[in-house]
């Protein structure tokens, strides 16, 4: 999400903002999350989890838990309501129907922590306590964990035979590549909290979702009441990257508090994040890649086996964006695509920052890599003439030349073409990939945004919106663009975000679309405030509208006109308060670009990769905030380095997935290098002043771009991620050359 500043009026220049006092808060340590918060006489609940990957729940020795200290109730599925759901954070469609298949609570558990009873206890240590020392007996079942082995619950296809025209090419390549389960390190697991209000009948659910109008949604039809007697409203959350774009235990806890007629809260330990929780899904993914002699490509054929785990989940949509990825990036080749969603008893996959792009460019641009050393020219060169057309696309028109600027700034920041130093005990090497991602999601009629925006009396700013802040700083970044147009400090404006009554519903933060779709609307907002700020200044000082302008906060006329904004909110009250609501649509949804070019060393004798240096070239628009730009393309990057070499939810050796951070593994400051950003920073038509997403793009090039410096500096290729040094040791030991 581009982050935005303050202007003063609208086409001004723009600037990094002064931290505000929340930013300062939070890098401070002084911001509380919900996992942090404790509700006046509330109940806290905690689930009780299978231990085995697949088992039926024979018995639960209800009393015996009853007499646990603190317990006040343990519920099982018989108890809740019996609906079937699809808890993906997803606008509403036939797709989301035909894959609901979740419950609340389930007698079959499908994978090792799928929910099964819920403890309610008077603290949350109890309530703990109670769950692991629940007895329940399990009746195993059969149990698969390898994506070869999943039964397949959904298949897509579309594009063109190719295979006449790999026939007639000149080089073909035909390669399978695999991808791992990762898990989103978010800084604070899941949390929520239910309040039940009697004389109201009326239900406030606190949550850290990405989405919280789904989380209404889905609430409201699990429970089966009217989306009038359900609040939700959102709080800080410590990241999302995707994984709190679904919905968890939000209507378990309301359900709870429903019953119990008393607040209820609940909160994810980490191991429970890694159990419950959802992951970056792995994939198998075979590339067949027909071209000329020159490196044209005239053919790609991409065959997709996605692990869903044991849940739809996400997996159809992430699905679709892993068949779409390579299109993106190659607009001008002829494709056939096929998916297939498997299911395994393991984890479900969900949303995760690049929504299957990852997967896929992992495999496209490792073989186009391979092409370029196949047919002897330089790497970049081959992707620039595979991206770019001599006519414009159907899609995105010019858009695509775009990334010809790109690729040039990135190669000079990066060095590219200057000489690698030697080293005498490391072989090294030089790679780069690319990515394109859209900032849009859903499409007619479904993506679009409204914002409300008033003038309080004092001259501050109210914003109300459905946009929501997973730790990016995008709430920031709309307080800006309100407050460019009417020349007051971001300070001044207050945000209410995700609160399902005082806000306006919005698909959620995700896609990019936080301030190219949201930022569209705060942006039209307040040019209507800003115009009914002006006529109302006119209307009081009896002087024709034409000639002023909001500047610092004043309506001047260059004259001896200058009226604070507070005086005009003021003189207006009788009449009605100063508001403007605004809806936006895009027109389009023009891509974001981005490029990683990497150098690594790699110890021959214990296969270890060492990161020396990366460069981050991105096309996200105009950089109206180049701080908080520089930060989500260094976390993305880190992100991407971590899925890379460390990352892996379910390494071999049995079906217990990991459960602590050491066992993951994890990207950690010190194993990066200097990570250099540039930016195109030319304006886009389409976004708010020329701005475009960049909070997903930067991530899918960080892991084919290091594959491919290592194959550069040993000659050998590595299809499987993650670049462990155990791996990447076997792949020299085994000579491993395509």
């Amino acid at each position: 999400m581009t982050a935005a500043s303050a202007a003063s009026g609208p086409g001004a220049r723009w600037s990094d903002p002064p931290a505000s006092l929340h930013d300062w808060q939070k890098v401070t340590g002084q911001v509380s999350f919900l996992s942090e918060w404790e509700f006046p006489g509330a109940l806290h609940a905690a689930v009780v989890r299978s231990p085995h990957p697949r088992a039926r729940v024979v018995a639960v020795d209800l009393l015996a838990a009853g007499r646990l200290p603190g317990v006040v109730a343990v519920h099982t599925h018989e108890e809740l309501p019996d609906r079937l759901f699809n808890p993906a954070g997803e606008p509403p469609d036939e797709q989301l129907d035909q894959s609901a298949d979740r419950r609340l609570l389930t007698d079959e558990a499908q994978h090792v922590g799928d929910g099964v009873a819920v403890v309610v206890a008077t603290t949350r240590t109890g309530a703990r306590r109670a769950a692991a020392a629940l007895a329940v007996k399990w009746e195993l079942r059969p149990d698969t964990q390898r994506v070869e082995d999943g039964c397949v619950a959904g298949e897509m296809a579309w594009g063109e035979p190719v295979d006449e025209a790999m026939a007639e090419a000149d080089v073909v390549l035909d390669r399978t590549y695999r991808t791992q389960a990762v898990q989103h390190m978010c800084l604070e697991p899941h949390a929520c909290a239910a309040v039940f209000e009697p004389g109201r009948g009326h239900l406030t659910i606190w949550t850290n979702s990405q989405t919280p109008s789904d989380v209404r949604r889905i609430s409201s039809e699990i429970l089966g009441l009217p989306m009038t007697a359900l609040h939700v409203r959102k709080v800080n959350e410590g990241g999302g990257f995707g994984a709190k774009q679904e919905i968890y235990e939000e209507p378990l806890i309301a359900w709870l508090a429903l019953h119990h007629r008393r607040p209820v809260q609940l909160a994810y330990d980490r191991a429970e994040e890694f159990t419950a929780g959802r992951c970056r899904h792995a994939s198998r993914i075979r590339v067949r890649l027909g071209a000329t002699r020159e490196g044209r490509i005239v053919a790609l054929s991409l065959e997709a086996r996605l692990d869903s785990g044991a849940y739809a989940s996400h997996a159809p949509f992430v699905l679709g964006n892993v068949m779409c990825a390579a299109y993106y990036t190659y607009p001008f080749a002829r494709y056939f695509i096929r998916g297939e969603v498997a299911r395994t008893n393991t984890l479900p996959g969900g949303a995760y920052r690049g929504y299957g792009t990852p997967q896929a460019l992992f495999a496209v641009e490792q073989a186009v890599d391979e092409l370029a050393a196949t047919v002897g020219r330089d790497p970049v060169d081959v992707r620039l003439a595979n991206s770019t057309g001599v006519a414009p696309h159907p899609l995105f028109g010019e858009a695509p030349r775009r990334l010809a600027r790109l690729l040039a700034l990135g190669r000079a920041r990066a060095g590219w073409d200057g000489e690698l130093t030697a080293h005498p005990d490391l072989c090294r090497g030089r790679g780069m990939a690319m990515a394109t991602m859209l900032n849009t999601t859903g499409g007619d009629p479904y993506e679009h945004t409204t914002a409300l925006l008033r003038l309080n009396e004092d001259g501050t700013l109210t914003l109300a919106t459905g946009t929501v802040d997973c730790g990016t700083g995008s709430s920031a970044a709309l307080a800006a663009l309100a407050a460019g147009e009417l020349g007051i400090d971001p300070r001044r404006v207050e945000v209410c975000e995700g609160d399902t009554t005082a806000a306006l519903a919005d698909l959620g933060s995700f896609s990019q679309r936080s301030i190219f779709v949201g930022g569209g609307a705060v942006l039209a907002a307040a040019r209507r405030l800003r115009d009914l700020v002006v006529a109302e200044t006119a209307r009081q000082a009896e002087v024709p509208s034409d000639g002023l302008e909001i500047i610092d906060g004043h309506v001047r006329d260059g004259g001896h006109l200058d009226i604070p904004l507070a005086q005009v909110a003021r003189m207006s009250a009788s009449r009605g308060a100063l508001l403007a609501v605004e809806t936006y649509s895009p027109s389009g949804s023009p891509p974001s670009y981005a490029a990683c070019f990497a150098e690594v060393s790699v110890d021959p004798g214990t296969g270890a990769v060492l990161v020396d240096r990366l460069t981050a070239a991105v096309d996200c628009g105009r950089v109206l905030n180049h701080a908080a730009a520089v930060g989500q393309v260094v976390g993305a990057t880190a992100q991407g380095v971590g899925y890379a070499l460390y990352e892996d939810l379910r390494p071999p050796g049995g079906p217990v997935p990991v459960v602590t951070l050491e066992e993951h593994g994890v990207c950690l400051a010190g194993d990066l290098p200097d990570i250099a950003v540039v930016f195109l920073d030319e304006p886009d038509h389409a976004g708010p002043h020329g701005a475009k997403g960049v909070g997903e793009v930067a991530i899918p090039p960080v892991a084919p771009a290091i594959a491919n410096a290592v194959a550069a500096a040993t000659g050998v290729r590595c299809l499987q991620l993650p670049l462990r040094p155990p791996a990447v040791w076997a792949a020299l030991r085994a000579g491993d050359r395509p």
